[in-house]
């Protein structure tokens, strides 16, 4: 069946203000204050004791071994601020890790104490100079990385603690493995440079 073109015109805009309507109709139904009243905002309960618990959990599976509690990504929800203040105290907890050069300076400003370890590239120069400056750990897998460490050391009068980074296979973050001992043993060679892990 054919529809000529004005009736096609008309029939869409009834239909586009019809849809309009309800739409708006709708919007208004549930922004009424039964209908709010009706939902809830959603919490997180983050529990001390849980988290205690996760942290002897894993110290014990590694043989009774410290961990390095990694909290990017806003403590994976529980708040980046909030889990790492909980189980700092836990004799266990060497220290924390995230992802971001801004995750460094909320820990630093919420008070933590405890080590924190950027695990990927800091923002720039100027950031990797001012985290260093502030204690933060750097894991390392560029191959110019001992060259620039080496001059902030002697800017800074002292030496430099890192975490090395080796891809063992992966192909997504580090000194690729074939690479890595002649990068490692110049890093561990290093008086500018403290190799703590890799």
């Amino acid at each position: 069946m054919k529809i000529p073109r004005r009736q096609f015109i008309a029939t869409s805009a009834t239909s586009a203000l019809a849809l309009t309507v309800s739409v708006s109709r709708a919007t208004t139904a549930v922004n009424s204050k039964t209908e709010v009243e009706k939902r809830f905002d959603p919490w997180i309960e983050v529990n001390q004791g849980a988290l205690n618990e996760n942290v002897d959990t894993l110290s014990r599976l590694a043989g009774n071994r410290s961990v390095f509690a990694v909290v990017k990504n806003n403590s994976y929800g529980l708040g980046l601020e909030t889990a790492p203040s909980l189980i700092e105290n836990h004799p266990k907890v060497e220290g924390f890790g995230v992802v971001k050069s801004d995750e460094c300076y909320k820990l630093i400003k919420a008070g933590i104490k405890k080590p924190v370890m950027l695990l990927a590239l800091p923002d720039n120069d100027t950031v990797e100079f001012d985290l260093i400056r502030q204690g933060i750990q750097l894991c390392v897998f560029t191959p110019d990385i001992q060259s620039r460490l080496e001059s902030i050391s002697k800017k800074l009068q002292r030496k430099i603690k890192v975490h090395a980074y080796v891809d063992t296979g992966m192909n997504r973050v580090g000194m690729p493995y074939f690479k890595a001992k002649e990068w490692l043993a110049g890093l561990a060679g290093s008086p500018s440079i403290d190799v703590v892990s890799t």
